[in-house]
């Protein structure tokens, strides 16, 4: 155990400040796609293969094994979110605008928006990965893994975007509607950042607890869920290939409490 300005930790500085700037790496080229044509529709339909590449990054470069129990229900899981998320993108888009992606975008321009998103896929995948091992060799505990990659995170965004925050403070302030009298979008900004902290809480705790995969797996029912709110709040039409991705995820869900198995070899060496 070390100290920093009276802050213990147990993990390297250095593996903290390594595991922020891939995560920074990996979220700006999922925002960077947008650039390139690439439409949130078709963003989201790419996004559902990332228990995939979970998978495969783990058994090529981690050392992961998963048993074919776990196989069949991670397979039925990303079936049935990969479905749902489909029929709930034609539900509410056209078909033109999900597949024509952007206009006056030539097809070089739009491939490289796609691959853009996979390799983003590919590398908070092994990012996973290696947070697993890092945590499960060095212990830090979730309350230091979450302080330090937000406290690196926001040193990050501020040396990146310092001149424009105070013009985008007064925007927010001056340019928005009111609530009880008070700008609306600061007060959002607020909930929208407690809101996220109790997750961003869930996650760090779920990985400290168990694998990448058990994560992932975690993750991509949550976005089932979301999806499934989004459609009785927005009184959205619930089709027969709805309920196939909802026998699928939960099916799926089950069968790996139950029968699934994964295993993997700790790859990181410990270093002082």
């Amino acid at each position: 155990e070390k100290k920093i300005g009276g802050i213990k930790y147990n993990m390297p500085i250095k593996a903290h400040v390594a595991l922020t700037i891939i995560s920074f790496i990996q979220a700006y080229m999922n925002n960077a796609c947008y650039s390139y044509g690439i439409t949130v529709p078709f963003h989201t339909l790419l996004k559902t293969s990332s228990m995939t590449m979970n998978i495969i990054t783990g058994m090529l470069f981690f050392g992961v094994s998963i048993n074919g129990w776990a196989t069949i229900a991670m397979g039925a899981v990303s079936a049935g979110i990969t479905i749902v998320s489909y029929m709930q993108t034609v539900t509410n888009t056209k078909i033109e605008e999900i597949i024509i992606i952007g206009k006056g975008e030539t097809i070089g321009r739009t491939t490289q928006g796609i691959i853009l998103v996979i390799v983003a896929q590919i590398i908070a995948a092994m990012m996973g990965h290696l947070q697993e091992s890092l945590y499960k060799k060095y212990k830090p505990g979730w309350k230091e893994n979450m302080f330090f990659s937000h406290s690196i995170s926001c040193i990050f965004l501020i040396s990146v975007s310092y001149k424009e925050i105070p013009e985008q403070i007064t925007w927010a302030i001056e340019n928005t509607k009111k609530i009880g009298g008070m700008p609306a979008i600061p007060i959002i900004i607020i909930i929208y950042c407690i809101a996220t902290t109790i997750g961003q809480r869930g996650i760090y705790q779920i990985l400290e607890e168990s694998t990448a995969i058990v994560l992932v797996m975690v993750l991509t029912i949550r976005k089932f869920l979301t999806i499934m709110i989004s459609i009785y709040q927005f009184k959205h039409p619930f089709t027969t290939y709805h309920w196939i991705g909802t026998m699928l995820v939960f099916s799926g869900s089950i069968l790996y409490s139950l029968k699934g198995k994964t295993t993997k070899k700790n790859t990181i060496k410990k270093t002082s």
